[in-house]
């Protein structure tokens, strides 16, 4: 009686564990944000505060490298679509006079969730001095 008892118990311990093995590759998932497939959004951003502040020359970083904007206005603005493995950055020199300049740099998931934000600024109340901005760069996981 107890051999009948322990083979039904080492049966059923057999047939779990089969299950168990069929099932785990089923549960795997294809939305891994790591993944170089996955598309973010990123938004980049100039404000000038005061009129007297001009940005000479901006930087930012897209899919295909290093954009260069020469002379950008206040409320200068770009959203780009990057996929994973891609670096993402901006700069910004100008001068800053009596007023402020900062940059923003926001990127989103393909569901909008937040996963990164970069920024800088400078400021002047006295007169005009150089400016030279810069968000730290992020690579996205491939």
């Amino acid at each position: 009686m107890t051999w009948v008892v322990r083979m039904s118990v080492w049966r059923t311990v057999v047939a779990l564990a089969a299950v168990v093995v069929l099932l785990v590759p089923l549960t795997s998932c294809d939305d891994d944000p790591a993944s170089p497939n996955q598309l973010y959004s990123v938004t980049y951003s100039l404000t000038i505060h005061r009129s007297r502040s001009t940005v000479t020359v901006l930087t930012y970083k897209d899919q295909s490298g290093t954009v260069t904007v020469n002379n950008p206005a206040s409320g200068w603005s770009i959203q780009v679509a990057v996929s994973g493995g891609t670096t993402v950055g901006m700069t910004a020199q100008g001068t800053v006079d009596r007023g402020s300049i900062e940059i923003h740099l926001n990127a989103t998931d393909s569901g909008g969730a937040p996963v990164y934000t970069g920024q800088d600024s400078c400021a002047s109340e006295g007169g005009a001095v150089p400016c030279n901005l810069a968000s730290p760069d992020s690579t996205f996981p491939s």
